[in-house]
């Protein structure tokens, strides 16, 4: 009897003490794991701080040695208006046919304008819709007008204006 009792209590221990490992370990890789993790954030961190793009905009951006921007390109010293033209209405959308852009105009409906000169533009007429001409597209010999408040509209181009 003391013998089996005594391989019991051995085998009881044995469990105790691997159970115990094992709580350790658990522990030791949960900890680990969110270390991992904590690094992991801290270096996402630093990297979204190191390689963000500086915005030419803004007077405080960092200048590099020699006056060169990082990672930026100041498109003011690329991009010049050509030409304008007004129209009555708010300009929502435009589309391009052509020597001609069509114009959603909000309230003042589709505008169309002769841009064969990018530099002189000019507005050649319209038509009104119910609503406010918010979004447009041109398929063949049709402009398709998303018209805020009455729906769809859709306008026949008979004939180059």
């Amino acid at each position: 009897m003391d013998f089996n009792h005594y391989n019991i209590s051995i085998v009881l221990k044995l469990i105790i003490q691997m159970k115990g490992r094992l709580a350790i370990k658990n522990t030791l890789e949960i900890f680990a794991a969110k270390m991992y993790a904590g690094l992991c954030l801290c270096l996402l961190v630093a990297v979204l701080i190191l390689f963000l793009p500086v915005s030419c905009s803004d007077e405080s951006s960092p200048i590099l040695p020699n006056g060169v921007d990082s990672d930026c390109i100041n498109y003011k010293d690329y991009l010049h208006i050509a030409g304008s033209c007004d129209t009555p209405g708010q300009a929502f959308d435009v589309a391009l046919s052509g020597d001609y852009a069509y114009l959603a105009g909000g309230i003042s409906g589709l505008q169309v304008i002769d841009i064969s000169i990018p530099t002189s533009p000019r507005m050649m007429g319209g038509i009104n819709t119910p609503g406010e001409a918010r979004s447009l597209k041109i398929s063949g010999d049709y402009v398709y007008i998303a018209d805020h408040g009455s729906g769809l509209w859709i306008v026949m181009r008979q004939c180059q204006p």
